[in-house]
């Protein structure tokens, strides 16, 4: 099986690498071939699908569509009616993470989900074994493979990442160490703790792989609260009563953990010696962590680097439940170069976002260094599809772009006309944070327009809370962080138009209990990830509850 692996990594580079060559012909005979093949469908009728002979025309023809769109279409697709967006049957509905905004279901069919695993297990694989010195073993994966629920057509609906980990579980051992009966749990507590002992099980661990850097980072520090529960459990091969789990899956989790007392009294000596450096000290072989560290991510991506001991960072797949985008070509870096075969792709200019009549560019004509909202027509019958991301062109690779991904669109504080974009509001917590001298854990923000001026509130927590409450200064030192970050907000400050900025420290956890309420609300326990933006509900009163304003 790792020996299949090698091979198709290999080969699927390679095939990557040829298109990106040619890549606008590439993305152009993708648009024409799902074009034909779904041009009897209801949405393909009602465009003129069938008419439509070139990219130009398409584009001329079709319009840019946004989520709510589809909806109509994905209720008729729930109870089973046939051929509404594509010709090929929908067999799954992959949930969105549901953290950035309203949970959306979109449509999966089965040539879509063997190209995006395909993508995912192979073609990653392949850039990531060009870019590391990485051999082959099994790592810890942590997804899970359990599904949501079905419409009334017998339709699945969960995270799209459970459809496509739910095909590959009778390979799972040959690649993870998280056993199949694992994998197939909802309990996010319950997964997490089965993803680490596991993982601690294996001694010759080559790598960790979550979709976000903050899942990573739940791992290390449930190392440190749970240390010596887990080391029980290896010791005598018992798995705690506090896991959520059935008396038949306890059962062959027990048997497949077996006893290894010679493990647990390691795991308790490296506890005892303290975090730094614990990764490389309990897996001597693991060779890289593999997770998205770009973005608002970039802030967990540090607080990992003291646990890691110097094991790099790979961010080798930019993607979304509504396709593959790009994959990484290199470690410690977050960018992306788009893959051409994937979706057929388009690029709206930033400028052009909020326009009336907003006009594309094509992969070919893309500019470096401009910003673009991605826009993309996928397998599975979304049509010019505005998916929210910013992302700005930072080079290439051939004729593909390469891409860094900045913000969703919605992440975005604009009460007067100052945009300050999710990376600046990041870039001012961890500055702040070094003026405070307390390490971040995280944050988020709340437009506050009912004041007068209006005025941002942030929630942040810190390793340190006392410090923070304590400082007289803490919210001007973030008000001027803001404005170094974002010189049209130091503007707007001068000018009157925003008030100083509100400063919440928040309890410890406070950030863990926020995920775990959205997963409650329905969000993916795979893709789970903190909003930097929120608004009126159940997350925003939660906050409240956690803080004392400075």
């Amino acid at each position: 099986m790792r020996v299949a692996l090698s091979v198709g990594a290999t080969r699927f580079r390679g095939k990557f690498l040829f298109d990106t060559r040619r890549a606008q012909a590439v993305n152009d005979a993708l648009l024409m071939e799902l074009l034909r093949r779904n041009e009897g469908t209801v949405y393909g009728r009602r465009y003129g699908f069938s008419r439509l002979s070139t990219p130009d025309g398409y584009r001329a023809s079709v319009p840019l569509t946004s989520y709510p769109d589809y909806e109509p279409y994905v209720a008729r697709i729930a109870r089973g009616e046939q051929g509404v967006l594509t010709m090929e049957p929908v067999h799954h509905l992959g949930l969105s993470s549901g953290t950035t905004g309203k949970q959306k279901m979109i449509p999966i069919t089965r040539t879509a989900q063997r190209q995006v695993a395909l993508s995912m297990v192979f073609l990653s694989q392949g850039m990531l074994n060009a870019a590391l010195p990485a051999s082959r073993g099994r790592g810890v994966l942590m997804m899970s493979a359990g599904t949501s629920g079905k419409t009334e057509a017998g339709i699945t609906y969960g995270p799209a990442t459970a459809s496509g980990m739910a095909s590959m579980i009778r390979m799972s051992k040959h690649l993870w160490t998280t056993p199949p009966d694992a994998l197939v749990l909802l309990d996010q507590r319950t997964v997490l703790h089965l993803h680490l002992l596991f993982g601690l099980k294996e001694r010759d661990l080559r790598y960790l792989s979550a979709t976000f850097a903050s899942s990573i980072m739940d791992l290390f520090h449930l190392l440190e609260r749970a240390g010596p529960v887990l080391a029980e459990e290896l010791e005598t091969g018992k798995l705690s009563d506090e896991l959520n789990l059935s008396g038949e899956s306890r059962a062959r989790l027990e048997a497949a953990l077996g006893k290894d007392p010679g493990r647990a009294r390691q795991l308790l000596d490296e506890l005892a010696r303290g975090h730094d450096g614990i990764a490389r000290r309990l897996w001597p072989r693991l060779e890289y962590v593999n997770t998205v560290t770009g973005g608002s991510f970039a802030v967990y991506a540090q607080k990992l680097r003291p646990y890691l001991g110097g094991v790099p960072l790979f961010s080798s797949v930019y993607a979304s439940t509504e396709g593959v985008i790009g994959v990484a070509t290199k470690s410690e870096d977050t960018s992306y170069a788009m893959v051409p075969s994937a979706c057929y792709f388009e690029l709206l200019p930033a400028g052009e976002v909020d326009s009336a009549a907003p006009r594309t560019v094509t992969l070919e004509e893309a500019q470096d260094g401009e910003h673009y909202e991605v826009v993309l027509t996928n397998r599975s019958g979304f049509y010019r599809y505005r998916l929210g991301d910013m992302v700005k062109v930072v080079g290439r690779l051939h004729r593909t772009p390469v891409v860094e991904f900045l913000f969703r669109r919605g992440q975005l504080l604009n009460l007067s006309g100052e945009k300050t974009s999710e990376q600046a509001a990041l870039a001012a917590v961890m500055d702040s944070a070094k003026r405070w001298g307390t390490p971040l854990i995280d944050f988020t923000t709340q437009a506050d327009a009912d004041a007068a001026p209006a005025r941002y509130v942030f929630f942040v927590e810190v390793k340190e809370p006392a410090a923070l409450v304590g400082r007289a200064t803490a919210a001007d030192d973030l008000d001027q962080a803001l404005g170094k970050a974002n010189p049209r907000y130091e503007a707007a400050r001068e000018a009157g138009k925003l008030g100083r900025p509100v400063l919440h420290p928040v309890k410890p956890e406070t950030f863990a209990r926020v995920k775990a309420l959205l997963i409650e609300k329905g969000a993916s326990i795979n893709q789970v990830k903190i909003p930097r933006v929120v608004g009126a509900g159940d997350v925003l009163q939660l906050l409240r509850a956690s803080s004392a304003g400075v």
